[in-house]
């Protein structure tokens, strides 16, 4: 007697041979007999493992090789057809027994139990709804909005606290009159009481303080504007190992450009700009250092233009100009940068930055890249990336 026990659809299943010559399968507690006069022939040859799947199965003791069995107990069926299709062994399967068709009445109870179940639900729900429809519903809670008095009272404390130049008392009061009712006024308030705030903590070097205040303004003023553009200055880092005279030494030698004197934009904020025109391609190259202080410089901008030119030079040319300066300029940084694969880099996007909504960004060490421009323009910025 041969015993094969298997797994199939999460049901233990069991094919067995007895001396009568049938070949007994059982899935779950359901068993299927299907007569054979040669088991043995189960056993596939080299041919059929090509187009089955085998898996190895535990018989009697010893590891033979047999197709795995997809079945579970809704298609038995399938293996006789399975058995059948096998020619070595089709002569001598018979034909379907009848327990191989139990399945279908099987599947009509199954469907009849699930419809029952679906009906029952819809009776019960229409019943609930029903019952509970005749009840009277409680009436709904009213929930009063806080008294207008307390609102003017907030209101009327916070700007006198303002007006005092108590202003985070005061602020606080508005904001707790602001939860109540959002005004016009209210905003208006706020918003110059934390542009004042701000500009008290710019001014004591409290920059952090002064960003969080002038970041919760609506509307941000010029000075706002110029106080936040400060900050940003003041914080970040410099481009290590730029000498301001003899970086310009180097665009003079390399490219003539001709620079002028250091020019103070705003407190703690200086200009160098430097100019050449190339008649070839009537195009003006430019570069504008922005400096700290007259010896640290924290970001460069380096630029090509030929978009006032009276008559337009080829593309390839002015593509070409723009490729060699670039990518020269970005050879300048020597320190926290990679000068050889900026300028592989800067070399091989100046011909793609020639649409003006594309921007090409890249980080060699910890100097950051940036390229842009139009078709008769390139704008190569160099910075200190920020950590």
């Amino acid at each position: 007697m041969k015993t094969i026990s298997f797994r199939s659809h999460n049901k233990k299943c069991r094919m067995q041979y007895v001396p009568s010559d049938a070949l007994i399968v059982w899935i779950g507690k359901k068993e299927i007999v299907i007569p054979l006069q040669d088991i043995q022939s189960v056993y596939f040859s080299e041919i059929l493992r090509d187009r089955h799947r085998i898996i190895l199965l535990h018989i009697d003791g010893v590891h033979k090789e047999l197709l795995e069995l997809p079945i579970h107990s809704q298609n038995v069926a399938p293996l006789h057809r399975w058995l059948h299709s096998i020619p070595s062994i089709s002569a001598n399967v018979y034909a379907c027994p009848k327990q191989l068709q139990q399945g279908k009445s099987q599947q009509k109870n199954t469907l009849f139990i699930l419809l029952l179940i679906v009906f029952l639900i819809i009776a019960g729900v229409f019943v609930t709804r029903f019952f509970f429809m005749k009840k009277t519903p409680a009436p709904p809670t009213v929930i009063k909005d806080p008294s207008p008095v307390e609102f003017q009272k907030l209101f009327d404390d916070g700007v006198q606290h303002i007006e005092e130049n108590h202003l985070t008392d005061g602020i606080q009061l508005l904001l707790e009159a602001k939860k109540i009712k959002s005004t016009p006024d209210i905003e208006k308030i706020l918003n110059d009481a934390y542009f004042e705030r701000g500009e008290y903590f710019f001014q004591n070097n409290e920059f952090e303080k002064a960003m969080r205040d002038f970041e919760n303004m609506t509307i941000l003023t010029p000075d706002a504007k110029k106080m936040i553009d400060q900050m940003k200055i003041t914080h970040s880092g410099t481009l290590a190992g730029i000498q301001v005279q003899a970086f310009q030494n180097q665009l003079r030698e390399s490219y003539y450009l001709t620079f002028g004197e250091p020019k103070m934009v705003s407190t703690g904020n200086w200009v160098i700009d430097g100019q050449m025109y190339d008649d070839a391609t009537q195009s003006e190259l430019s570069c504008r250092l922005y400096l700290k202080n007259p010896q640290e410089v924290y970001r460069i901008v380096f630029q090509t233009d030929a978009s006032k030119a009276q008559v337009a030079p080829q593309e390839n040319d002015f593509t070409k100009l723009s490729s060699n300066y670039l990518s020269f300029a970005s050879t300048l940084f020597r320190m926290e940068s990679d000068p050889v694969k900026a300028s592989e880099w800067v070399s091989k996007t100046v011909p793609k930055a020639k649409f003006s909504y594309v921007q090409f960004d890249n980080i060699f060490v910890n100097t950051g890249f940036r390229l842009y421009g139009e078709q008769y323009k390139r704008v190569l910025e160099v910075f200190v990336e920020s950590r």
